[in-house]
């Protein structure tokens, strides 16, 4: 007699590669959560926050890329989390990403010459942008008393929705 899975107890998402247990019960309380809010309320921060729990989910083993890339931490989603909390209103949406240092960076991408990717590990955020000709800007900042103040003025004058 050959036992399935099912048959033993035990599900197909908890034999998942690359999922841990902590990533697994983070995913099935959002979706919790999820079914409880009417999908009105639902703002563009939550989507992302939805993304970012599935980028932790699929990359919170190491070489989550087929390589050698570093697994994404829960110091990393935390502070991704965090970081997404004090994006000002009024900007467009980026897009999130998983690295293979083990940070998650924030894109915006407007075409040429208008581009900044924000990567965020913990407290730690380090940013570079193209914001036109000739208009290169880059630093590291510390998120333990909110936005950076430079962060916030690229957003806002260069990837505001007005």
């Amino acid at each position: 007699m050959i036992l399935t899975l099912r048959d033993r107890g035990i599900s197909k998402r908890h034999t998942q590669r690359g999922v841990s247990k902590a990533a697994d019960h983070l995913k099935m309380e959002t979706e919790n959560y999820r079914s409880k809010v009417p999908s009105q309320i639902v703002d563009w921060k939550d989507e992302l926050d939805r993304e970012l729990v599935d980028i932790y989910t699929e990359c919170s083993s190491g070489c989550w890329d087929g390589y050698r890339a570093t697994r994404i931490t829960p110091d990393a989603m935390a502070g991704a989390r965090r970081f997404l909390r004090e994006l000002p209103d009024g900007i467009d949406v980026p897009e999130v990403v998983p690295e293979s240092s083990g940070s998650i960076a924030f894109e915006w991408d407007r075409g040429q010459d208008m581009l900044l990717s924000i990567s965020v590990e913990g407290d730690n955020i380090v940013y570079a942008g193209i914001l036109g000709a000739s208009n290169n800007r880059s630093g590291q900042a510390s998120l333990s008393l909110g936005m950076p103040y430079e962060v916030e003025q690229i957003l806002s004058m260069h990837f505001s929705k007005a």
